[in-house]
């Protein structure tokens, strides 16, 4: 590539002006907290509604307010919740397994009760970070 190349590339992408439609797409994405190329049928939301939106002079902010009160867009911050929830599930069956396995080979057992209570401080504390994160 050629010197005359590079300085070409560099001044246009340096003169780069999104379409009316790239900067109103990436508004809505700002404002939604996640991109929104989705599928319509498994998400409630895809480029092609985010279109159609701002065809019809729809505000980026609408459109987001519009999908979240129809509950057809994922919150901001739901992420953390859905790992937390998964993590304790994860946590739960790999007690329950080792608990059941401890019992099966005749060895002495933790009492599960004393595991549990130390599990559910674990999730507790894990919720309120949550709740600090999904309030942030």
């Amino acid at each position: 590539m050629s010197t005359t190349d590079s300085d070409r590339r560099a001044a246009s992408d340096s003169t780069f002006v999104p379409m009316p439609w790239q900067a109103w797409y990436a508004a809505a994405e700002d404002a939604a907290g996640h991109h929104l190329d989705g599928d319509e049928v498994t998400d409630g939301y895809s480029v092609e509604t985010a279109y159609d939106a701002w065809l019809t002079g729809s505000t980026p902010t609408g459109y987001v307010r519009s999908l979240e009160a129809e509950g057809r867009a994922p919150m901001k911050h739901r992420g953390p919740i859905v790992v937390l929830l998964a993590a304790v599930l994860i946590l739960i069956v790999i007690k329950l397994a080792v608990h059941t396995a401890l019992a099966l080979a005749g060895l002495p057992q933790v009492p599960l009760i004393d595991g549990s209570a130390a599990l559910a401080g674990l999730l507790g504390f894990l919720a309120f970070i949550a709740w600090i994160d999904a309030t942030a």
